[in-house]
């Protein structure tokens, strides 16, 4: 026997369904919520460290144990969404790193705290004279999230609210470096990451890596799922 109740269940659907879906794309190289070193795109890129996690993300920390060795490997084109609450501070800090020093034709990418709350995202040009094309981005000091994307031609920094905060024309060229993944918070001990090696302190919160130079909508979209699961999941509020 078939018994029907007419009822109606009021549930909000972040209990049902798991809401890191809505990051995951053909495009994700890698996606970590930072309670875990778990990838879960589905990839298996799951990243390497001797740090812990508390209800809000990894918990860094500026020494060799909290340094996060990722297999993810640069692309023609990329975009890293980053969520984090970083401490500023006078002294520089590697935040993401690819960028290979070891000879004068630089290769890979940098983002860094510089002073403060102001950091730096370099691009190699693959020649001597410049090095890296620079640009300023925000980095610390209260929760934030940020999508940087770049192909062979630009660089852009993306709000949260889908804004191009910042577009730098690549015009002195770029050098991807396909021979190391991005570490993050710092630079493993004998690798030529550049003269900035220290971590910061702090929490991350989520580090998604895509193959793909983003829309500015599609960005915005992505960094909304992103805070919702901050806020209704870790009771944090991003802007």
């Amino acid at each position: 026997m078939i018994i029907v109740h007419n009822t109606v269940f009021d549930l909000d659907y972040k209990d049902i369904v798991d809401p890191r879906i809505a990051l995951i794309t053909d495009t994700m190289m890698a996606g970590y919520d930072c309670l875990s070193n778990r990838d879960f795109s589905g990839r298996d890129n799951h990243f390497s460290w001797g740090g812990g996690y508390n209800s809000q993300g990894a918990i860094l920390a500026d020494d060799a144990n909290h340094v996060i060795q990722t297999p993810v490997i640069e692309e023609d084109e990329m975009t890293i969404i980053t969520c984090w609450n970083l401490s500023s501070g006078s002294t520089q800090a590697s935040l993401i790193n690819n960028l290979d020093t070891s000879t004068t034709a630089y290769r890979g990418t940098r983002l860094s705290r510089l002073s403060g709350s102001q950091g730096q995202f370099d691009i190699a040009t693959g020649i001597a004279t410049p090095p890296v094309t620079s640009s300023p981005i925000g980095v610390a000091g209260a929760w934030t999230i940020r999508a940087i994307t770049w192909n062979k031609t630009t660089y852009r920094e993306i709000f949260h609210s889908g804004t191009i905060s910042r577009e730098t024309p690549l015009t002195n060229g770029r050098a991807k470096n396909v021979s190391r993944g991005f570490a993050v918070n710092g630079v493993p001990a004998g690798v030529p990451g550049g003269g900035i090696t220290a971590g910061v302190t702090g929490t991350l919160g989520f580090l998604l890596f895509y193959n793909e130079y983003i829309d500015p909508a599609v960005a915005k979209s992505r960094m909304d799922a992103v805070t919702d699961i901050m806020n209704y999941q870790r009771a944090v509020i991003v802007p």
